[in-house]
């Protein structure tokens, strides 16, 4: 074989090892196929998008401007581009449909023994206000709604009850992913509840009626996307959008589609529960174009209650979703293992699933992860 050089010369004398790298021919194969994800979720009224009509985003600060600071959608944008910045992302805006809004109840009770920090946990984000000895129970509530409304991007709102000692915390959607909040008040080793301090958790509202995504599906149809992100779980919604996969996947369109087939897409989603809440939504959903990540729930220990993963299912849905995308267009055929998520609040150490556990559901066509 002949090797011909463009830049070192045939009459050199010198001895030596004299190296050239030419790249005419370092890559053959057609390009790979570009990324380009589609995010579904809420939007506040306060953002300038358009509801059911995809937009391309490129950063939090667009993110916020078009669907509302502190919508989902905002929240979800937060986390994507801290763990995928380079792929595209097109976002199609839900409205709120259903009028019912989730509603969290903390109460405290006594006074405190001692000075100290009082921190609550709700959705993964940490609030403390400082307490002096003797401060009453009351006093600590009206501190913490003040301090959780100075967070405008906190997906929920503070208020105080009629009855003393009692905050609400109310989700800004309607729906039922505002029912998926998690709300404890210690996860660090630094974490306290001051000494003669009290207090429970509890949901006085269920969120209900979640947006019908037919008229996003209809806007998007067509378009090109290779991953879908979707934070919606309920039966009505997986199966319109189950749908729109096996048409895109379709080799031509039938008399129901949208699009023209051939059009590829993955879905990506994440759903909070028990093995046996999993095993029972997914006999149902077991699609091939569907991954579905099983997020750990609160459980019972004895006498303690311990919350599941602190960030809520859009966070994850969301971070799985760009995180996948991300490592399948580097690797289409290659295995999601070992890699990390970031941007999420696990749960408390009782509450992680264990190797067993985390085994079987992807014996059973889950997916699972660990926290390290």
């Amino acid at each position: 074989m002949t090797l011909s050089f463009n830049q070192i010369p045939s009459n050199i004398g010198v001895p030596g090892a004299y190296v050239e790298f030419n790249g005419d021919n370092a890559r053959t194969a057609p390009q790979a196929k570009p990324v380009r994800i589609l995010v579904y979720g809420q939007m506040l009224a306060t953002g300038t998008a358009t509801p059911n009509v995809p937009i391309l985003v490129s950063n939090i600060g667009q993110a916020i401007n078009d669907f509302g600071r502190g919508s989902m959608l905002a929240d979800m944008l937060g986390c994507h581009f801290k763990v995928n910045a380079l792929n595209e992302v097109y976002v199609v805006p839900q409205i709120d449909q259903g009028t019912v809004k989730a509603v969290h109840s903390v109460t405290y009770t006594g006074n405190a023994d001692e000075a100290g920090v009082a921190s609550l946990y709700i959705g993964g984000r940490r609030y403390t206000v400082p307490v002096s000895e003797n401060t009453s129970y009351d006093k600590i509530a009206e501190a913490m709604v003040v301090e959780i409304n100075a967070d405008l991007d906190a997906t929920f709102t503070a208020s105080s009850a009629t009855e003393s000692g009692i905050l609400l915390i109310t989700a800004r959607h309607a729906g039922e992913l505002g029912n998926d909040l998690q709300i404890n008040s210690v996860f660090y080793r630094s974490d306290s509840i001051p000494l003669g301090i009290g207090v429970t958790y509890d949901q006085t509202v269920q969120g209900a009626v979640n947006p019908d995504v037919a008229d996003s599906i209809a806007a998007t149809a067509s378009g090109y996307y290779t991953d879908i992100i979707f934070p919606y779980t309920d039966e009505p919604n997986m199966a319109l959008i189950e749908a729109e996969l096996e048409d895109r996947w379709a080799p031509l369109p039938n008399e129901t589609s949208l699009g023209a087939g051939q059009n590829d897409a993955h879905l990506w989603t994440a759903f909070r529960g028990t093995q046996a809440e999993f095993y029972a939504w997914k006999e149902t959903r077991n699609n091939r174009h569907v991954t579905a990540l099983n997020v750990e729930p609160p459980i019972t220990v004895g006498d303690a209650d311990y919350v599941g993963a602190m960030s809520p299912v859009w966070i994850f849905a969301d971070v799985y979703g760009a995180t996948g995308a991300y490592y399948s267009g580097i690797t289409p055929n290659g295995n999601l293992q070992n890699i990390a998520m970031g941007c999420l609040q696990p749960a408390p150490m009782p509450s992680r699933f264990t190797w067993n556990e985390r085994n079987q559901r992807i014996l059973n066509g889950g997916a699972t992860y660990k926290c390290d």
